[in-house]
């Protein structure tokens, strides 16, 4: 719930009046002090720091009205009662990333400097903890790889969707857990093919540090949700060459390096 709450969060940055943006920014702040009591005791000390520095980053002790962010207010109760699984944690850590890049992009563009650094100070300290966590997690997730006549099914998904991203994608430490998440989708009654395209379509992956990791949390996520039926599969089939060919590859987008002040690009 607050990855997918998150997730959203950058399309307010560019989208929103300064309200509601306001109220996002402040649930997000507040999700993250709520991290550490959910977080491995090695990555606490890193979270906390991070959410010290977000709320100069964003102003979040600002008053703002929380009914513009419900989901994540949402989201910040039900963690009161259920601790999240490290594949979770790192999975919304991916997504927390993404929303600070956002954050010190909109600061830069306005001249905030002051803000601009708090951001990346918080960027360093959720990429400390991301790094952390996120191997183990890949690795389970690796634990449960399909068979070759099946990753050799992903591969031509993956030239076919992502043809400028698809070699690079292929020889980074993150493949294996990726095949095994569209694995998963796939018994799920997801189409592999779609959920990848869904995935980057999502989350341009250019500066992406690896690819197939923000691949696999989105895909994560997507595969989730409920599964469309034969005849939509096959639908989806038949728009997937046509939507591929008027793609420009978006790619994904990076968590992992802080921009610079510059207006044009995240980093």
């Amino acid at each position: 719930m607050a990855t997918a709450a998150a997730e959203r969060i950058p399309h307010h940055l560019d989208h929103t009046e300064d309200g509601a943006v306001q109220a996002h920014l402040t649930v997000f702040g507040e999700v993250l002090y709520a991290l550490p009591a959910h977080a491995p005791v090695r990555l606490q000390a890193e979270l906390h720091r991070a959410a010290n520095a977000f709320e100069h980053a964003a102003h979040t002790r600002a008053r703002a009205d929380h009914q513009h962010a419900r989901a994540l207010r949402g989201a910040l109760k039900a963690m009161r009662y259920q601790p999240a699984d490290h594949t979770g944690l790192a999975m919304f850590l991916d997504a927390a990333i993404l929303v600070v890049l956002a954050v010190q992009r909109h600061s830069a563009l306005h001249h905030h400097d002051r803000q601009v650094a708090t951001a990346r100070q918080t960027l360093t300290h959720l990429q400390a903890a991301y790094a952390q966590i996120a191997p183990t997690s890949l690795a389970a997730l690796a634990r449960h790889h399909p068979s070759d006549n099946t990753v050799n099914q992903y591969v031509r998904a993956l030239h076919e969707v992502l043809p400028r991203q698809a070699e690079r994608i292929l020889t980074e430490n993150a493949w294996p857990a990726l095949t095994a998440t569209l694995a998963a989708a796939e018994a799920a009654g997801h189409n592999p093919a779609t959920v990848l395209q869904q995935a980057a379509q999502h989350r341009p992956l250019d500066d992406a540090k690896s690819a197939s990791e923000v691949l696999v949390w989105r895909i994560q996520r997507l595969g989730d949700r409920h599964a469309p039926g034969p005849g939509a599969r096959t639908a989806q089939a038949r728009r997937l060459p046509a939507q591929t060919a008027q793609q420009t590859d978006p790619g994904l987008p990076g968590a992992y390096t802080p921009p610079t002040s510059r207006a044009g690009r995240s980093r």
